[in-house]
């Protein structure tokens, strides 16, 4: 008898899964009402359907089946977290064998309406939906769910690199200041995206709601190791012009000797080129950070003031672990800072151990007097080897 009624249980929940899923998908999709107080819409018999499947789920709080208690509505709770962490994956990727991926916009509409379905359901059956969306939108911002799967923060993280970043390398896509976003050039034969569709300031305050805090970490220690990875290539192409640098370097001032040494540099088109990929990959975090900045703020007022109001106490004479700390607290909230504390570990990354870092600043930088004005800090041990290295003039 009680396996009987544990099975009927099961089917119950099956049941108003079902109804739950049909219910949700059909808040997308606009329903004709009837004219006429004794006709419904297919959205109205689903509302009923699934109240009654509910109610008949409330008739039995437990059930005691071999000294073990059965609750229907916490089984319905695990069932319901279990789904809905694959179908916010699905919304992100309706084809799972095709790379493309919905606009973040998009994704966040079908979420808000999942969460509120959610919250209407919760009147009906005994659920801690608070509970329960909490631990599925926390496990999307983590690189792997529960259950060891991929998340939205992967599958942006991923595409955002691979897709629209790496096109954007190759020149398919080109960076508009003025649009705040990334530009699609159409080509013959070519079918690419729309670039703007996903990198505007919208879809970054989308990705952001989205991701989240720690999921926007996520795809900023990625894009920060993209950039090393092409700053260890620019290293090499140093070393391997080693000789000539230091030569142009001593016949700064003499034109004759500039001539002569220029054509003897190899690969100076790909100095370029990475300088260009490592900018482009710095303007759209900056893209990112902006759209993190502004939904925290609306979310958070309150804590986003004393964060900024302690970004600008910070001075030149503070020690530098502290300002390295209250930078890293800014940045996570999406503030822009002076000083990059993830290019700073980035950068830290890139040597042996651990070591302290300097300013490269307009009295210690020792170079062209424009690359001043980026303000960028590089560890100690780095900047005393290039410094000793170079020739007294």
């Amino acid at each position: 008898m009680w396996m009987m009624q544990l099975s009927e249980v099961v089917a119950l929940t099956c049941l108003i899964l079902s109804s739950c899923i049909l219910f949700s998908s059909s808040l997308f999709k606009p329903c004709r009402p009837i004219t006429g107080s004794a006709f419904f819409s297919s959205l109205d018999k689903l509302h009923q359907t699934l109240t009654e499947l509910c109610w008949s789920l409330n008739y039995v709080t437990s059930i005691v089946v071999f000294e073990h208690t059965v609750t229907p509505a916490e089984f319905l709770s695990s069932q319901l977290e279990t789904r809905l962490t694959r179908s916010l994956v699905r919304l992100a990727k309706p084809n799972p064998s095709s790379p493309e991926l919905a606009r973040p916009s998009e994704v966040l509409a079908a979420v808000q309406a999942y969460v509120t379905f959610l919250v209407s359901l919760m009147h009906r059956v005994g659920l801690d939906t608070g509970r329960l969306l909490r631990n599925v939108l926390l496990q999307q911002t983590q690189p792997l769910d529960a259950s060891g799967e991929q998340t939205l923060t992967t599958l942006y993280t991923n595409w955002y690199l691979e897709s629209l970043l790496r096109q954007a390398s190759m020149g398919s896509i080109v960076l508009s200041p003025a649009m705040q976003a990334f530009v699609s050039i159409p080509k013959e034969g070519e079918q690419t995206f729309s670039a703007e569709e996903y990198s505007d300031v919208s879809e970054m305050r989308a990705l952001a709601e989205l991701l989240g805090p720690y999921g926007m970490k996520f795809l900023s220690d990625n894009l920060m190791w993209h950039v090393t990875s092409q700053m260890v290539e620019l290293k090499k192409l140093v070393v391997e012009n080693m000789d000539v640098l230091v030569q142009i370097r001593s016949n700064f001032y003499q034109p004759e000797q500039m001539m002569a040494l220029f054509p003897r540099l190899t690969a100076t088109e790909n100095v370029l080129k990475r300088m260009t990929i490592i900018g482009e990959i710095l303007w759209f975090r900056s893209l990112a950070q902006e759209g993190l900045r502004e939904v925290f703020t609306n979310h958070c007022p309150f804590l986003m003031g004393p964060i900024e109001c302690m970004k600008d106490f910070v001075t030149p004479d503070m020690d530098i672990k502290v300002t390295l700390s209250i930078f890293e607290l800014a940045t996570a909230a999406g503030a822009p800072c002076d000083i990059d504390p993830a290019l700073v570990a980035a950068l830290a990354n890139l040597q042996k151990g651990q070591c302290t870092y300097t300013v490269v600043g307009a009295t210690s930088f020792m170079g062209p007097p424009h690359a001043a004005v980026f303000g960028i800090w590089i560890p100690e041990q780095v900047h005393d080897e290039f410094v000793t290295s170079l020739p007294v003039a």
